[in-house]
């Protein structure tokens, strides 16, 4: 579970934010399950701070790269 969430997050980060095509990549149905699988882990990411601690560290290093 910790790892499919860490996929999830990497997945959201990578394609602009879309929860369920993040869903779809780490496995879930392309169709409504996804996208409530999608907004479950967003949910639960941001229960824990996952989500504010990785965009934090991503804005970190987009600040050392210009």
């Amino acid at each position: 579970r910790a790892l499919r969430r860490a996929r999830f997050l990497e997945a959201y980060m990578a394609n602009g934010y879309n929860g369920a095509a993040a869903a779809e990549a780490v496995g879930y149905r392309k169709d409504r399950s996804a996208y409530l699988a999608g907004y479950e882990s967003l949910k639960e990411l941001a229960a824990r701070g996952e989500l504010a601690a990785v965009a934090r560290q991503r804005g970190e290093a987009a600040a050392l790269e210009t």
